[in-house]
């Protein structure tokens, strides 16, 4: 993670999340949306859910030593 508590890397999966902890609330992001531009239809849900957020902060925290800045 950034000093800040960010941070930002990649991996050799197809995910795109984005985890937020604002106020002591968290947030959870998901997307089917590419960083290109195409005609498709692309999708995002927001979520406030602690749950949901612990699950993807889990399995993040076990590939985060193999992402590439």
């Amino acid at each position: 993670m950034g000093t800040l508590g960010y941070g930002f890397g990649g991996t050799r999966n197809h995910t795109k999340l984005i985890l937020a902890e604002l106020a002591r609330q968290f947030f959870v992001v998901e997307s089917s949306v590419n960083l290109r531009s195409c005609q498709h239809l692309e999708q995002f849900s927001l979520t406030q859910s602690r749950q949901l957020y612990d699950f993807h902060a889990a399995w993040i925290e076990q590939v985060w030593p193999t992402a590439q800045e």
